[in-house]
C-alpha cells in the first residue's frame, strides 16, 4: 500500500499499539499517521495468531474486513465480522479482537479522534 509522503510508517512490532504482533511469519502490519489528514492514525494488517487483549481507544476505530473473519467481544457480546464487514467501535469502549478462522483475517482500520 502506498502511503502519503507526509506519513510516518512504523512496523507493527515496533509500535506499542500492537503489542506482541507479528509472532507468525504470515502476519503483516503497517501502522502510520497521515499528517495531511489531521494526524489520522491508520492500520492495514493481516493477523493469524495475534489476538488483541481487551483495550479501548481514545477515538473511534473504524475498519473494513478485507479477507477471512475476525471475532471480537464488544459491549458484553461476541461478534463475528466476515470479509466485507464494516466494524465501528466507539471511543472509550473496551473490545478484543482475534482471528475467527485458522487462516486469519486482513483488514484496514482508521482511528479518527472524536473531534475529527
Amino acid at each position: 500500500m502506498d502511503t502519503p509522503s507526509t506519513s510516518i510508517v512504523v512496523a507493527a512490532r515496533d509500535h506499542g499499539h500492537i503489542p506482541g504482533a507479528l509472532d507468525d511469519q504470515r502476519e503483516q502490519a503497517i501502522y502510520w499517521r497521515a499528517t495531511d489528514l489531521g494526524n489520522l492514525d491508520l492500520l492495514r494488517a493481516t493477523f493469524v495468531k495475534h489476538a488483541f487483549a481487551r483495550h479501548a481507544h481514545e477515538g473511534y476505530a473504524l475498519g473494513v474486513i478485507e479477507r477471512g473473519a475476525e471475532t471480537f467481544r464488544y459491549r458484553g457480546a461476541s461478534h463475528r465480522a466476515p470479509a466485507g464487514s464494516v466494524v465501528l467501535i466507539n471511543p472509550g469502549e473496551a473490545h478484543t479482537g482475534q482471528a475467527a478462522e485458522a487462516s486469519g483475517w486482513s483488514y484496514a482500520m482508521f482511528y479518527p479522534e472524536a473531534e475529527l
